[in-house]
């Protein structure tokens, strides 16, 4: 093990999960190789705040009212061909910015969370700079604007997104490490005293709703869903940085049982208070459920990548994806009444276990 290693972390803060996992990783390694210097960073929202404002503001319009444009942007021909040409031009656009902090920083090993960075670092290799560049995937398949000449290895979250990724990459390049999250997720506390440290009755039933650190997907349709369901429960409701819902959901929140909150930084302990927990199907949120070992209620997710990632979970029995209005009252119902399908989903959810996701990306950052 080479001391005083230099790795850089490219994340870009456009959907919070790419963020997220890139300070899981910074957080490992500071712990793990105090002699790495180490430089996590959003090029985009650093040197170009206007550009990241744009994306963030198209992103969140196509998935809110013209998903299936989403959809086509992500189908395998469309990414490979004509959205690649679109994705080059940005790139020298920006290769500037990331220019510079390889000239300033002189990484040995760069890893990216997001496939537009990736894509960066792997055209200056083509100028020259050197450096083992590895690319994190954060969802459970992978599209192509992850596919570049120049990125050594790719850390895949399980065996199916390896085969996906083995038709356009040579295998020695791919290792499955699963997705990493931070280690609050794998140490499970006593329920009871979560639900009395939060608020909530103990012997009552506890639903937590949420729709990522955007507080995007069906929020108020589940909420409203549960409005209808003649079941004892109580809800905790997290908006994230929605700021419009939350303060919607505060002015017509009808019970006291309804808590609603802001963007919160101890989702893990509403993992473990909670009996049910609904919510989309971002990459970072399911890895969380599958180190709680707990199974997610899919609901309200985006297209392209969470609906793979929804599909997943379903094929795999982890969690339960309902199509439609009626089928997730049908299933909040049978889950409340029936505490035998709560657990229902654990053996298959430890075939997936994620607690080693961390280790193996260090380990890849550690080797020569």
């Amino acid at each position: 093990m080479r001391k005083n290693k230099k790795v850089l972390i490219l994340h870009e803060n456009i959907g919070f999960g790419h963020t997220k996992i890139a300070e899981v990783i910074c957080r490992d390694i500071k712990e793990r190789f105090p002699d790495f210097n180490v430089l996590c960073t959003d090029v985009i929202g650093k040197d170009y705040p206007f550009i990241r404002f744009l994306i963030v503001k198209i992103y969140f319009f196509m998935i809110n009212y013209v998903p299936f444009i989403w959809e086509l942007l992500h189908e395998k021909n469309n990414s490979s061909y004509i959205n690649r040409f679109f994705i080059n031009i940005f790139i020298s656009f920006m290769k500037r910015s990331y220019r510079d902090i390889l000239i300033d920083y002189k990484p040995d090993v760069i890893i990216s969370t997001y496939a537009f960075s990736a894509g960066v670092a792997s055209k200056l290799k083509d100028e020259g700079f050197k450096y083992k560049l590895i690319g994190l995937i954060t969802d459970f398949s992978v599209h192509d604007y992850w596919i570049y000449d120049n990125i050594d290895y790719y850390c895949v979250p399980n065996k199916i997104a390896y085969k996906q990724l083995s038709k356009s990459v040579r295998k020695n390049k791919i290792i499955i490490t699963g997705i990493p999250v931070k280690k609050d997720f794998f140490n499970k506390k006593d329920k009871n005293q979560l639900k009395n440290k939060l608020g909530f009755k103990i012997n009552t039933p506890l639903i937590v709703i949420m729709g990522g650190g955007g507080g995007i997907g069906k929020i108020e349709e589940i909420n409203s869903i549960i409005d209808k369901i003649n079941i004892n429960c109580q809800r905790a409701i997290i908006t994230g940085t929605n700021i419009k819902l939350f303060n919607k959901l505060i002015k017509t929140k009808n019970n006291n049982f309804t808590k609603i909150y802001k963007f919160v930084d101890n989702i893990d302990e509403f993992m473990d208070a909670c009996d049910l927990i609904i919510g989309k199907a971002g990459g970072s949120f399911l890895s969380e459920c599958i180190a709680k070992k707990i199974s997610p209620i899919i609901y309200g997710s985006l297209p392209a990548q969470e609906r793979n990632n929804a599909e997943f979970i379903f094929k795999n029995k982890i969690g339960y994806y309902p199509k439609n209005n009626e089928e997730l009252k049908e299933l909040i119902i049978k889950l409340l009444k029936n505490k035998n399908y709560l657990n229902k989903y654990y053996k298959n959810i430890e075939k997936f276990s994620m607690d080693k996701a961390s280790s193996k990306v260090l380990q890849l950052i550690n080797n020569n």
